[in-house]
């Protein structure tokens, strides 16, 4: 999994060192307690080329977070659609498999 952060992140238009790819990691270590973490990973072969890691926000629904869009929905509308919501976290996916799958089915 570090190698598909490290290929995701370190190419543009995130550009961040490896350094930080790997931060993924320890972050992980962390996010697996939160209320409804789960892992998906993506597979060519046995090779991992892509994951995700979802989780249920959590009330109250943190300032940072889509803060631009949660704006233009309003406090009301983003608490009663956004908290207790599906929120994909972490998303990366090697850049040799990025669109592969719509590409495979076409």
């Amino acid at each position: 999994m570090p190698a598909v952060c490290i290929e995701a992140f370190c190419a543009p238009p995130w550009d961040e060192d490896a350094e930080n790819a790997i931060e993924f990691l320890c972050r992980l270590v962390r996010n697996v307690r939160l209320p409804g973490f789960t892992a998906a990973l993506a597979f060519a072969g046995a090779a991992v080329v892509g994951l995700a890691t979802p989780w249920t926000t959590r009330a109250p629904f943190p300032s940072a977070a889509a803060a631009p869009q949660a704006a233009a929905l309003g406090p009301d509308r983003t608490v009663d659609r956004l908290v207790g919501a599906r929120e994909i976290h972490e998303l990366a996916v090697r850049p040799a498999a990025q669109d592969t799958a719509w590409r495979a089915n076409c």
